[in-house]
């Protein structure tokens, strides 16, 4: 469903790719390449980003040899407040938070293997 603004409501104001760029359009972009070869991409849950913390003494509390391009800002989940709110997580401190989805933040895209 379209807003206002005319795009489905993901839209980042820091997007440097112009008005298709969310994360519908992002996995979907994974989806039609065959990324791995896989077409069933999806954004994260909350409870899946939850289980790649590990607590310990490291300033990132994520495995670095699995993700070494971990950055040092949230990243989106696919779970939802409301339309305009979702839940994005944080590896420095493996919290999570609501924020404004016209908000910057990475992606960890996910797709189940049969």
């Amino acid at each position: 469903m379209l807003n206002q603004r005319g795009d489905n409501g993901d839209y980042s104001h820091h997007c440097h790719w112009g008005k298709n760029c969310n994360t519908h359009v992002f996995i979907n972009a994974l989806d039609i390449v065959k990324l791995c070869k896989q077409n069933t991409w999806r954004l994260s849950s909350e409870s899946e980003l939850r289980t790649l913390l590990l607590y310990g003494d490291n300033n990132l509390i994520i495995n670095l040899s699995f993700f070494p391009n971990t950055k040092r800002k949230s990243y989106w989940s696919s779970d939802e407040q409301d339309t305009n709110i979702a839940i994005d997580m944080l590896f420095l401190y493996g919290g999570s938070k609501s924020s404004d989805k016209s908000f910057d933040a990475y992606i960890r895209a996910v797709s189940n293997v049969y």
